[in-house]
């Protein structure tokens, strides 16, 4: 990992690292049920989470 300006690409520092890129997930239109629940396992579950990080990505805080 490459730190930038003494901040540190970790889930700490994520919010104030400079060097990101966003993820965005579309629809063309409203999704059948099984997309809607494998964008939503992708946002807000633990399994999710912990393998975005295994493979080198950090998913921001859900609200």
């Amino acid at each position: 990992m490459i730190s930038v300006n003494g901040i540190s690409p970790t889930n700490e520092g994520l919010s104030d690292y400079p060097i990101t890129k966003q993820l965005y997930l579309h629809t063309d239109k409203k999704p059948h049920e099984a997309v809607r629940e494998f964008l939503l396992w992708i946002l807000k579950s633990d399994q999710a989470a912990r393998i975005t990080e295994r493979v080198g990505f950090s998913l921001p805080p859900s609200d």
